[in-house]
């Protein structure tokens, strides 16, 4: 079990809502012309800007052509604005794999 940091969590949904605003508005979209390109509903780019939706990993890959970018280009954005939450999501090390013992025939 892994343990969340509320914290983290509330900073990156804080982060991503201003990324797409910001993206948005460097591509001069409105919320209903981003809506239109991504194949999402206006009110839920509004939800994602004001905070009160947070995207799914799947829904950057909608969004970010609409907004002029690759899926890699908004999480790189999104890494910039706010470090902290790369180093949180940084992969778990793997656990090193138990050998078996073989049993020598005689």
């Amino acid at each position: 079990i892994v343990e969340i940091d509320t914290f983290v969590c509330v900073n990156l949904d804080t982060t991503i809502r201003t990324v797409i605003a910001q993206c948005r508005a460097e591509a001069k979209l409105t919320q209903e012309q981003t809506a239109g390109k991504s194949g999402l509903c206006p009110s839920t780019i509004a939800k994602y800007e004001s905070g009160s939706r947070a995207p799914h990993t799947r829904t950057l890959f909608w969004l970010a052509p609409a907004l002029g970018l690759k899926p890699s280009e908004l999480v790189e954005r999104i890494e910039a604005l706010n470090p902290e939450v790369t180093e949180f999501f940084h992969p778990l090390p793997k656990k090193k794999s138990k050998k078996k013992k073989s049993k020598k025939k005689a």
